[in-house]
């Protein structure tokens, strides 16, 4: 198996990003390190599948939108804004 950085355990990830490959070349870094990986187009997708919502959530952008900053608070996820 190929790390890409120090060891942590396996976890359970759910990238949110409305760019496909961003989304998945995140999510295939990630694989690589042996984490159980979920992809979601979206802050609505990932509600619609509350089964995902108990992961590490990595949400990526430029800014948060308001259907965003929703999700991560309906997920109990710690977040913080962009400030650029």
């Amino acid at each position: 198996m190929i790390r890409i950085g120090p060891w942590v355990p396996r976890k359970a990830i759910l990238v949110v990003d409305e760019e496909p490959k961003v989304a998945e070349m995140l999510a295939d870094l990630l694989r690589l390190d042996d984490h159980h990986v979920d992809v979601a187009p979206n802050g609505r997708d990932a509600l619609a599948r509350p089964h995902l919502l108990r992961r590490v959530i990595l949400l990526t952008g430029d800014a948060l939108s308001v259907e965003s900053i929703a999700f991560l608070e309906r997920a109990l996820a710690p977040h913080t804004a962009s400030t650029s």
